[in-house]
């Protein structure tokens, strides 16, 4: 077993520098896409552009996970009504 010393800080949680819940962002989201042109639905992309927009950055591949697990289909089938 180690001895060394460490600061308690290492062993709390950190304050998020992102003070925006997954929950929020995923309210946010479903907003977007109830608000959409439905002939015209936002891709990946363009919902990550407008979330950017509100001082929200986000990948394309989690606007994607967060969309799946919304139950949201991509905009193809948005469009298509797949």
């Amino acid at each position: 077993m180690s001895k060394q010393i460490f600061p308690c800080r290492i062993l709390l949680a950190r304050e998020s520098k992102n003070k925006l819940s997954q929950e929020h962002v995923l309210f946010l989201l479903k907003e977007l896409v109830v608000q959409e042109d439905k002939d015209e639905p936002l891709s990946d992309e363009q919902l990550v552009e407008l979330l950017q927009e509100r001082k929200i950055k986000l990948s394309r591949r989690v606007i994607s996970k967060y969309r799946q697990k919304l139950g949201i289909a991509n905009s193809y089938r948005r469009k298509h009504r797949v």
